[in-house]
């Protein structure tokens, strides 16, 4: 799958965007954060550029995969 608005996000301002930038950082294809979350490729677009949430079931894996320590966890499991 082609890559839509490949830009690095320096300073993320929303979740897309920190997946995104978490994705770039550990230098991980979409395909790759796919398997990961056990998701299609179109749900990772979906959530990096088409402001689209994660499913609350996933949310725990989300934060810790952008670097977001469970105590102080900047996105609820809710959407």
């Amino acid at each position: 799958m082609r890559e839509l608005s490949p830009k690095y996000p320096k300073n993320p301002q929303n979740l897309g965007e920190k997946i995104r930038k978490a994705r770039m950082d550990k230098g991980m294809t979409l395909k790759k954060v796919a398997s990961f979350f056990g998701v299609s490729e179109t749900a990772v677009l979906n959530w990096e550029i088409r402001g689209k949430m994660p499913e609350a079931g996933r949310m725990e894996k989300v934060n810790e995969f952008i670097g977001v320590d469970p105590n102080n966890a900047l996105y609820e499991n809710s959407r």
